[in-house]
């Protein structure tokens, strides 16, 4: 049975009022609605209609919201959701700093949607579940709580890049196989392996 990624992005429309949209991987598939209700039921009948039976796939559904200006931040409903959570409302905190919002902002590739993505993480999280969620011509970012620091909680942060990804600046970019890792490292390994080369650490407020 294969994984079908549906993530419903949150925007804000006239007025403030909340627009939702959804997307989703391997399969693009699109959809949009005024509430999450509403885009998940557009979804799951464009998804029937262009795949035809849904039994054979399991859909995996995210929430996307705004972390930035440029950038969103996804989380995984699943049952390490309020992890997930925790890892993202760190990783924003951590954003208003301007020397760290400045250095995200110069490092983190853009996705193929036009925007920057990062997506929160656990540290048993495989490399292969984030693959399921980008294209070759996709940039992601992973996020993951680091350790405390005094009485601040840290978020680590890197990206992967697809094939055809464009990637800023001048950075040397080095394959997951030539670290040691593929689709079954978890981010714990990435994190390891990637301390010393494209790694983040950003410091927010303990919640």
């Amino acid at each position: 049975m294969s994984n079908l990624h549906v993530i419903y992005r949150q925007d804000e429309g006239e007025g403030g009022s909340e627009e939702w949209s959804a997307y989703s991987y391997p399969h693009s598939i699109y959809a949009a609605g005024l509430s999450v209700d509403e885009a998940r039921a557009e979804f799951r009948e464009a998804a029937k209609f262009a795949l035809g039976d849904l039994d054979q796939i399991t859909l995996v559904e995210h929430i996307e919201r705004p972390l930035v200006p440029g950038a969103y931040i996804r989380v995984a409903v699943d049952r390490r959701m309020l992890d997930r959570d925790e890892t993202a409302k760190v990783m924003g905190t951590s954003l208003k700093y301007s020397h760290q919002l400045k250095d995200f902002e110069v490092t983190m590739p853009l996705a193929a949607t036009g925007d920057a993505v990062v997506i929160a993480c656990v540290p048993s999280d495989q490399l292969g579940w984030i693959f399921e969620q980008m294209n070759d011509y996709d940039a992601v970012a992973v996020c993951a709580l680091g350790p405390t620091v005094g009485n601040m909680q840290s978020a680590w942060w890197s990206y992967l890049a697809g094939p055809e990804a464009i990637v800023p600046g001048d950075r040397p970019q080095q394959s997951l196989a030539a670290g040691g890792l593929s689709s079954k490292s978890t981010i714990s390994d990435f994190m390891r392996a990637n301390a010393t080369a494209t790694g983040r650490t950003l410091v927010g407020a303990a919640g």
